[in-house]
């Protein structure tokens, strides 16, 4: 599989953040584009996906970590499309 487009219904997606990220990226080695509309993304256990070249993100809500980790993880991505994307800090309290 090359291309791949994935949407979540964002009533329920919004509440809760989705590991879609970490399984595309465990089982799809040889994707080249990647679409996902209306989640809330996370980075725990994100693996490199070195073919990945077209990445867009639409309706989406980022943890803070994931615009850190895709140069590392998505090292060969040419194209990223944010469309309606925000980030989500977290704040830990000790």
């Amino acid at each position: 599989m090359k291309s791949l487009s994935i949407s979540d219904f964002w009533l329920q997606s919004c509440r809760r953040r989705s590991v879609l990220l970490s399984l595309v990226s465990s089982y799809c080695h040889n994707l080249v584009e990647l679409e996902v509309k209306n989640a809330w993304l996370s980075v725990e256990n994100l693996s490199p996906m070195p073919m990945l070249t077209s990445l867009t993100l639409e309706s989406v809500r980022l943890d803070d970590k994931l615009l850190v980790r895709l140069n590392k993880c998505f090292p060969n991505l040419k194209f990223l499309n944010l469309i309606g994307v925000s980030a989500h800090s977290f704040q830990h309290q000790l």
